[in-house]
């Protein structure tokens, strides 16, 4: 079985004090869009986005992004839709912390020896 490992995350309004400015709501039909440019460019075979499971889940994301009025509606409707999607292994989660510091962890990850292996398939690891 294939696997598809994509890794999104929805940045989450932080509550404000009371001298700050309130935050511009999230473009939920903009975040969609870019989920699925992500999709169309890291997919193991783009050519499954043409199925008929695929081409479902998107129109209900898009669907999700009109009617989504919260970071948390939205984010319920995607983990519903994917619950069942057509791939495996995709997620939408908050971020925990920002870009630079995810990439200063991950640049900085060590697994120890045999912590991970890689092994190819064809020209696929």
């Amino acid at each position: 079985m294939k696997y598809l490992l994509l890794g999104l995350a929805l940045a989450a309004a932080h509550p404000g004090h009371a001298q700050e400015t309130v935050s511009k709501p999230t473009n939920y039909v903009a975040v969609a869009a870019a989920i699925n440019e992500t999709m169309a460019a890291w997919h193991y075979d783009p050519a499954e986005l043409a199925g008929e499971a695929y081409l479902i889940a998107r129109s209900d994301l898009d669907e999700v992004a009109l009617k989504a009025k919260t970071d948390d509606e939205f984010l319920a409707g995607f983990r519903e839709i994917w619950a069942h999607g057509p791939f495996s292994h995709v997620e939408l989660n908050r971020a925990r912390g920002t870009a630079a510091d995810l990439s200063n962890y991950l640049d900085n990850l060590r697994v120890g020896e045999n912590g991970a292996m890689l092994s190819w398939q064809g020209d696929m690891a």
